[in-house]
């Protein structure tokens, strides 16, 4: 069974926020965090508005409160996380936006062969 074909109004709704995000990433390298995030916003806007299934990595790599783009040591913090001291499958990653300090929280340790849906669809 091969991937499902997408209507063509929902491939430009795809597009949009493809270039979008990449417009936000674009603008904040190059020292415009205003415009970047006003781009990201418009990522937020348009997968709501086309009801979209975004990747869980362009939506993790979105501030959810401030609607910043984050990456790493830039715009965010990363840290691992482990309140048990003696067990490694209490590993949890925690993302903190530098910009309003929103803490995301990842677990990690768990399973260490874990992959997101959207990763084992690659690798098959």
């Amino acid at each position: 069974m091969g991937p499902k074909k997408l209507p063509k109004v929902q491939k430009d709704h795809y597009a949009r926020a493809s270039f979008l995000f990449q417009a936000a990433n674009f603008h904040l390298m190059h020292g415009n965090p205003e415009l970047s995030r006003m781009m990201a916003r418009g990522v937020d806007l348009v997968s709501k508005r086309a009801v979209l299934r975004l990747l869980p990595h362009l939506k993790r790599s979105i501030c959810k409160k401030c609607k910043n783009v984050l990456v790493a040591g830039l715009t965010m913090t990363q840290s691992i996380e482990n309140l048990l001291k003696n067990a490694p499958h209490a590993d949890i990653l925690v993302r903190t936006c530098m910009e309003c300090n929103t803490a995301k929280r990842f677990p990690i340790g768990k399973d260490p062969e874990y992959q997101l849906h959207c990763d084992k669809n690659l690798v098959s």
